[in-house]
């Protein structure tokens, strides 16, 4: 899920980091003043660095190496 922290409106993505290929599915998303990022990567970010509660702010996440985003991002 997704929450914008302006607004209080939320996003529900399913299925974007599922381990079956088959059912994966992907969103792309693009915010003001930076590329656009696949949801999963975002969550990919979340697991491999196990932040607490499952949960970060766009600015932690984002504050990832570009090098480890960059097979996600779309120009």
């Amino acid at each position: 899920m997704i929450v914008d922290p302006d607004s209080g409106h939320s996003v529900i993505f399913r299925e974007v980091y599922a381990t079956d290929v088959n059912l994966r599915g992907d969103a792309w998303l693009g915010f003001e003043g930076h590329r656009t990022y696949a949801v999963s990567t975002l969550v990919r970010t979340l697991v491999d660095r196990q932040i607490s509660q499952n949960s970060a702010t766009l600015k932690e996440l984002l504050s990832v190496a570009s090098t480890e985003l960059d097979t996600s991002l779309v120009d």
